[in-house]
């Protein structure tokens, strides 16, 4: 009966989660070639990736806190409602204008239901099936981000650059339709005691714990690289000869690697513990964003990709778990939306900064970040989580 009654709670959520993550990144991916493609500037291509996360900056935290307070099913149908009026907009007109400020609003819907999605599956899963559970949700996050991109750039390629956008709105409205039929599963609302005792822990105290400051901050390096993948391709696509379509696989390629080591992942952890997972992440992304500059065409930017999706792909769930295991159940909601802040942040600057800094300085950046990832990745201690529930 109990595993029933965690499949009835849990596949609703996989399922909304592959369509929320296969709009967000197809969303991305058209709005990098549509800007790319039509000839606009790097600093464009920059602004408008950044867009999709400098709301969620200001907002996650507080969003996390009403997750918690009230309830994931209380944020489900708001965010999106919100997707679709984001999405919407950059499907309505054809025109740059629109496209930026689709981008800021469904970067704002997407954070809700990513923080949502995130705390639901969680707190309801057993802590000895968390990690499978978060596994499956990245899986479904990788097929779907595989599919979009692939799909992003054959639809532009073959229809016209915008055309994606309308398809992207429509499978928006299907996302819809299955939140409002399975908004019973995301019920969850805390009790009144449990509420008042999250309200006098104060964030900061939370957050110097060194277990906590040092997940996020490995969680925040993994999120700029894997932002800065999603930029550099489109940006360099004109030197390395890349078309529409050859942009869409390489993007699909690496999603399709997330997605096939997350399969492996669940015998992953029966060998390796979460934090040596983050560690071998660390120093392997590290190692590849070293070797980016000195080597760009259609087949390197292949090879990157496949490695940076097995890398980031084993990544991201046990960071997740790790957090489930280490935080307090009370306060997981404002920890998950200070590290989708941390997350946002990173997606919001490194954008812009590569963008304004040009084809020169992205070499020397990219070594930068190479090597303070991979060093990191290198010093990354083995953490223990005493719990949920437990400083």
């Amino acid at each position: 009966m109990q595993d029933k009654l965690l499949n009835a709670r849990i596949f609703p959520a996989l399922v909304i989660g592959f369509l929320v993550y296969f709009c967000f990144n197809a969303s991305r991916v058209t709005t990098g070639i549509y800007i790319a493609f039509n000839q606009h500037s790097p600093v464009q291509l920059g602004l408008a990736m950044a867009l999709y996360s400098v709301a969620p900056v200001f907002l996650a935290v507080r969003i996390g806190e009403m997750a918690s307070r009230l309830g994931p099913g209380s944020l489900l149908v708001k965010g999106v409602a919100l997707f679709l009026i984001g999405l919407g907009v950059q499907a309505f007109v054809e025109s740059i204008v629109f496209v930026f400020l689709g981008a800021l609003i469904t970067g704002v819907a997407f954070t809700t239901l990513q923080i949502v999605l995130q705390l639901h599956i969680g707190e309801s899963s057993v802590p000895q099936l968390r990690v499978r559970n978060f596994g499956y949700f990245s899986m479904a996050q990788s097929a779907a981000n595989s599919i979009a991109a692939i799909m992003a750039g054959f639809i532009s390629g073959q229809f016209g650059l915008h055309v994606p956008f309308w398809v992207n709105a429509g499978i928006a409205i299907i996302c819809a339709m299955l939140v409002y039929k399975n908004r019973i599963y995301f019920g969850f609302t805390p009790t009144t005691e449990s509420t008042n005792i999250y309200r006098t822990e104060p964030l900061t105290q939370l957050i110097t714990r060194r277990d906590v400051l040092i997940t996020l901050i490995a969680g925040a390096l993994l999120a700029m690289a894997w932002d800065l993948h999603s930029f550099i391709v489109p940006f360099v696509s004109d030197a390395a000869g890349l078309n529409p379509q050859r942009v869409g696989i390489v993007f699909g390629i690496f999603s399709a690697s997330t997605f096939v080591v997350r399969i492996a992942l669940p015998g992953i952890s029966k060998f390796a513990s979460n934090s040596s997972i983050v560690k071998a992440s660390l120093a392997s992304v590290g190692f590849c964003f070293l070797l980016y500059p000195w080597w760009m065409n259609y087949v390197s930017l292949s090879i990157f990709a496949a490695i940076l999706g097995l890398a980031l792909g084993t990544a991201q769930p046990s960071l997740l778990a790790l957090i489930h295991d280490i935080v307090p159940e009370k306060d997981l909601g404002r920890i998950i939306g200070f590290r989708t802040v941390l997350l946002n942040v990173g997606a919001t600057v490194w954008p812009i900064l590569f963008g304004i800094s040009g084809a020169t300085a992205l070499t020397v950046l990219l070594v930068i970040a190479g090597t303070l990832i991979f060093m990191f990745g290198l010093c990354f201690p083995t953490l223990n989580g005493k719990g949920p529930n437990t400083y």
